[in-house]
């Protein structure tokens, strides 16, 4: 028999390790939704593929499976740039979209993710890619396959989202025209960065940066606290560093009370991480927009080079069109899958995630996660007449 602290004891352990398996029962059993998504990064240049985690997460959460009824496997199930076993010897598969199958393609699929096409160069994979040299490129940009499946998609009123270096280098001039007439989004030719160490030591700063600077302001690289670098597609370079230009040293990401309303997310959050500058023909489409907390000397330099405080992050429906534009590299966050597979998960939230200035956790938690829910769980109920 048990004595009493004992019983206590065992009915703790019980709980404890009741309830993690109850909510993977609950999840375990709870229907699939099917639905046919085509996702491409190309830019998927590590083994564990965190540049398109968080979207799978998401999926696998929810439950949604191809059509075949197996749930999306974030190592296979996109296209784009493939990292190969054994990943020591170097080798991968790129997995693009041929002109000749786009009919297919599109009658096939229910919709479309666009993560990154920033691309991975042959210092990327083979050399070392914290010596930020710019070399041969091996697979990247928005190319004409990708623009004519995109259009047909559209045509067929089926869903598309763009993410991160949707319109930016490496895309070609004119691919880039023709998409951004197709989407009514205009890139600026800017994209930054926050770094929490701007100092020219920092290795998550790549040496083009620091040598396009010196070459663009005739000065050396001279800071050291964190803040904010803005470079062009002529790898012009506006660094924004706190105190010096920046009363907030981190984007944050700014939404109104009836988007935040309808999508579910915080009105304000941080994001420290990688974001283009593109403008929205129709204002009015902006669901959230970022926000530069400069200072006078900070706004001066930005109006030196014509590069706005404010623009937006995510864009819904541009042209009254199924497509969601994500100025930022939202679903580049390293998640842990196997907490996806847990109900209720999301209620630990404040265990899982910290409020930290470079933690990306909270935009996960109070944007990326609801906002990307609502959006396919409002699609998946227009083709299957059901919700998530």
């Amino acid at each position: 028999m048990f004595s009493s602290p004992g019983k206590k004891i065992l009915v703790l352990l019980i709980v404890i390790t009741g309830i993690p398996v109850v909510s993977f029962l609950l999840w375990s059993i709870s229907p699939k939704k099917e639905m046919e998504i085509l996702i491409v990064n190309k830019t998927a240049s590590s083994a564990s593929r965190s540049e398109h985690k968080a979207l799978f997460w998401i999926l696998r959460h929810h439950r949604i499976a191809r059509s075949n009824g197996k749930l999306y496997n974030h190592k296979r199930d996109y296209y784009g740039f493939m990292p190969m076993r054994p990943y020591r010897d170097r080798h991968f598969e790129i997995k693009g979209i041929r002109v000749s199958d786009i009919d297919s393609l599109a009658g096939h699929y229910d919709m479309a993710w666009f993560v990154d096409n920033h691309g991975v160069s042959f210092n990327d994979w083979y050399g070392d890619p914290s010596s930020g040299l710019q070399t041969r490129l091996i697979d990247g940009g928005l190319n004409q396959g990708d623009y004519a499946f995109i259009d047909e998609m559209l045509k067929r009123d089926k869903l598309v989202i763009a993410e991160f270096n949707f319109f930016a280098n490496p895309t070609s001039d004119l691919v880039r025209r023709k998409a951004e007439e197709l989407f009514e989004i205009y890139w600026s030719g800017w994209s930054g960065m926050w770094y929490d160490n701007l100092a020219a030591g920092n290795p998550d700063i790549p040496s083009w940066l620091v040598n396009a600077y010196a070459e663009h302001n005739d000065r050396d690289w001279n800071y050291s606290k964190p803040g904010i670098v803005l470079y062009s597609h002529d790898l012009n370079v506006v660094v924004l560093e706190k105190d010096t230009h920046l009363d907030i040293e981190v984007p944050l990401l700014v939404t109104g009370p009836e988007y935040a309303a309808e999508y579910g997310v915080a009105d304000v959050v941080h994001f420290p991480y990688k974001f283009d500058i593109s403008y929205a023909a129709d204002p009015g489409k902006v669901v959230s927009s970022y926000l530069l907390g400069v200072n006078r000397e900070g706004k001066r330099l930005l109006e030196s080079h014509n590069i706005p405080v404010r623009f937006p992050a995510s864009i819904a429906n541009p042209g009254n069109r199924q497509v969601h534009f994500l100025a930022g590299n939202y679903s580049d966050y390293e998640q842990c899958l196997f907490l996806s597979v847990f109900r209720g998960i999301r209620s630990l939230d404040f265990l899982l995630y910290r409020d930290a200035v470079g933690d990306r956790g909270e935009f996960f938690r109070t944007w990326y996660y609801p906002y990307v829910s609502k959006v396919i769980s409002d699609y998946y109920e227009s083709i299957h007449n059901t919700g998530l």
